[in-house]
């Protein structure tokens, strides 16, 4: 809930200029950036992967539930950001200059900008992992900020987009897990 409140002063005061830098950047840059930031995500989660092997963290975790808390997390936060961004209807950047021109319900792509779903499955794999990984999950964390960042540098979200994506991932998150848990001890109660 924390970080939602960040999302309202990034419309304020942030979204505009922070465009308006992305955009007199050569896209060579921005494309370039966006790449390697995203490359090196991947290259991270593979080397973070493999060190957790290597440790044996992965052999302590009962994979079916980790596994399935991955999955249905992400899985539920691109649904809750694909109904939201229809039923918000906020411009992306590339289709105005303006990050307060609103069409909900508009059920177009160019007004299908918050909250950006690519932040909201980062922050939902990130999360549902650590839970499953603690002792990476400042690593998974910074990862799944910059994809959410990515999504910026190449002007398909507003920086406020991806905030909102990320924090409705990590609440997606809060949610399932929560409500697999309740569903294990209802499980266990009946036995």
């Amino acid at each position: 809930m924390i970080l939602l409140g960040f999302v309202i002063p990034a419309m304020l005061w942030f979204d505009r200029p922070v465009m308006v830098l992305v955009r007199t950047l050569p896209a060579w840059l921005t494309d370039s950036v966006a790449v390697c930031l995203l490359t090196l995500a991947i290259v991270a989660g593979v080397l973070i992967f493999a060190r957790a092997i290597r440790e044996k963290v992965i052999r302590h975790i009962p994979l079916g539930s980790g596994a399935v808390l991955v999955l249905v997390s992400a899985l539920a936060s691109l649904v809750a950001a694909g109904v939201l961004k229809h039923l918000i209807g906020r411009a992306r950047p590339e289709a105005s200059v303006d990050p307060w021109s609103f069409a909900p319900l508009a059920f177009d792509d160019s007004f299908a900008s918050l909250p950006s779903a690519q932040a909201s499955c980062a922050a939902a794999i990130a999360f549902s992992l650590a839970i499953s990984l603690p002792r990476l999950k400042s690593a998974l964390v910074l990862l799944s900020v910059a994809v959410a960042l990515t999504r910026v540098l190449v002007g398909a979200h507003w920086l406020s987009d991806a905030i909102a994506g990320w924090a409705l991932g990590a609440a997606t998150v809060a949610g399932t897990s929560h409500a697999m848990q309740h569903w294990a001890r209802k499980a266990d109660a009946a036995r």
